[in-house]
C-alpha cells in the first residue's frame, strides 16, 4: 500500500468515525431504544451507498461512457437503500422509528436527504479523483513522449569534427608524429562525453566547456599556424547544470562553416557568460560569401537545439537567435540555470 493510499484510508476512516460520533447523540438525546445498533445499521447503509457508487457504478459505468445505465443504476441504488433502510427500521424499532420527528413522513424525508447527500459526495469526489488521475496519466504519457523525443534529438547530433579529426589522426599516424597519442586521448575523451553525457538529464557547464576546449585543440591541429579562434568564459564559478551537448553543436557549426583557414581577416569568437539566473552563449564567425554546397545535415544542428530547448525549458524560458550577413554568422543562446553544488574556479582564458 502506497503512502497516498494509506492517507486516503485514514481520511475515510476519520470521516466515517466523525459521522458516527455526530449521528449517535441524535438518537441518545431522543431516547430511542438500542441507539448503538440503530446508529451502526444506519451507517452501514451509508457505506453501502457511498462505496457501491464510488467503487462499482462510477468505474464500471460512468467512466466507461455508459452514462444512461449509470444514472439508472445510481437512482436504483439510492432509492433501494433508502426504502430498505426505512422498511427494516420500521420492522425493528416500530413505534420508536419517528422519535424526534413530528411524523414518520418527516423521518423518511430526513433519511432520503441524508442518502442523497452521501451519494452526491460520493459522486463528485470519485469523478473528481478520476479526472485528476486521467490528467496525471496523460501528463505522464506526454512527459515520456517528450523524454523519448529528447533522447532521439540528442542522438541526432552530428559531430562533424570527428571526421576531420580522424583524417588528421590518420595523417599523423602515417607520419609517426609525436602528437598522435595525445590526439587519440583527446578524441577518446570527446567521444566518451558525446556518447555518455547524452544519457544524463543535466551536466555541469564546466564539463561542456572542457569538451569545447578539447574540440578547439583538435581543430587547431589541422593547421600549421594557430587560427584566430577565441573562447571567453565568465561566471563559471557557480558551475550550473544544463542540457548535455547543448553548446557543442554551436561550436561545431562555427568550425565547419568558418573561413579562418583562407581569410586573413577571418575569426571565430566564442563567448560564454553566466549570471545567477541565466546562461548566455554567443558564437560569431566569418564565412565565405560564395555559395557553398550544402550536405544533408545543413541546418539540422540549429533546429535540433531549438527543439531541445522547447522540450526541456519551454518556449518562454530559453531561446536561440541567429544573425547572418553575407560574410558573418552569429548565434546567441540563452537559458535559465540550475545551480550545481560543486563550484569550479572561474575561467576566462582564450583557446588557441
Amino acid at each position: 500500500m502506497t503512502i497516498s493510499q494509506r492517507r486516503t484510508l485514514l481520511l475515510h476512516g476519520a470521516a466515517w468515525s466523525a459521522l458516527f460520533g455526530v449521528y449517535l447523540p441524535f438518537f441518545l438525546n431522543n431516547h430511542i431504544g438500542q441507539p448503538l445498533l440503530r446508529n451502526g445499521l444506519g451507517l452501514l447503509w451509508l457505506l453501502l451507498l457511498y462505496y457501491g457508487n464510488a467503487l462499482v457504478l462510477i468505474p464500471g459505468w460512468h467512466e466507461r461512457g455508459r452514462r444512461t445505465g449509470y444514472w439508472a443504476l445510481a437512482t436504483g441504488l439510492w432509492a433501494g437503500s433508502t426504502a430498505l433502510r426505512l422498511a427494516l427500521e420500521r420492522a425493528w424499532f416500530g413505534a420508536g422509528l419517528a422519535t424526534g420527528f413530528t411524523s414518520v413522513g418527516r423521518y423518511a424525508l430526513y433519511v432520503s436527504l441524508l442518502h442523497s447527500t452521501v451519494w452526491l459526495v460520493s459522486y463528485f469526489l470519485t469523478v473528481l479523483r478520476a479526472r485528476e488521475a486521467a490528467a496525471r496519466h496523460a501528463q505522464a504519457i506526454i512527459s515520456e513522449q517528450q523524454q523519448a523525443q529528447l533522447l532521439y534529438l540528442r542522438s541526432q547530433i552530428n559531430p562533424h569534427f570527428l571526421f576531420n579529426t580522424l583524417n588528421n589522426l590518420y595523417a599523423l599516424t602515417v607520419a609517426r608524429a609525436p602528437e598522435t597519442p595525445d590526439v587519440v586521448l583527446r578524441l577518446a575523451a570527446l567521444l566518451r562525453y558525446a556518447i555518455y553525457s547524452t544519457r544524463e538529464p543535466l551536466v555541469a557547464v564546466a564539463q561542456e566547456v572542457e569538451q569545447i576546449r578539447q574540440l578547439l585543440w583538435l581543430f587547431q591541429l589541422r593547421y600549421e599556424a594557430p587560427m584566430p579562434v577565441s573562447l571567453d568564459v565568465k561566471g563559471l564559478a557557480a558551475n550550473p547544470r544544463i542540457e548535455p551537448m547543448l553548446l557543442m553543436p554551436l561550436v561545431e557549426n562555427c568550425l565547419k562553416h568558418s573561413d579562418v583557414a583562407d581569410n586573413p581577416t577571418g575569426y571565430i569568437r566564442l563567448r560564454l557568460f553566466l549570471t545567477a539566473q541565466e546562461l548566455v552563449f554567443e558564437t560569431e564567425n566569418t564565412r565565405d560569401p560564395t555559395p557553398q554546397p550544402q550536405d544533408d545535415a545543413h541546418g539540422v544542428g540549429l533546429a535540433n537545439i531549438r527543439q531541445r530547448l522547447r522540450l526541456t525549458y519551454g518556449p518562454a524560458q530559453a531561446g536561440l537567435a541567429v544573425a547572418e550577413t553575407p560574410t558573418t554568422f552569429a548565434a546567441r543562446l540563452h537559458l535559465p540555470l540550475t545551480p550545481s553544488p560543486a563550484p569550479h574556479a572561474e575561467d576566462s582564458n582564450p583557446a588557441h
